[in-house]
């Protein structure tokens, strides 16, 4: 909120309710943000091999399948 990101109001119908919202520039910021992440996961993928990609996803899945058996 300091940062003029955000926007606080309370709800008239229930005070003890809390609406936040983004403001213009807490829009931008995070557009902004969407698409340095977008770009770094295209750099991340660029350095590997459609080989290498299969063996991780297949890797992963084993792993995830795995994790949720034990819990």
């Amino acid at each position: 909120e300091e940062a003029g990101l955000l926007l606080r109001s309370r709800d008239p119908a229930d005070l003890r309710v809390v609406r936040i919202q983004l403001t213009g520039r807490g829009r931008e910021e995070l557009e902004s943000l969407r698409l340095r992440r977008r770009e770094e996961r295209e750099r991340a993928e660029e350095i590997l091999s459609p080989g290498e990609k299969e063996a991780f996803i297949l890797a992963a899945v084993k792993l995830i399948a795995f994790l949720e058996e034990e819990s």
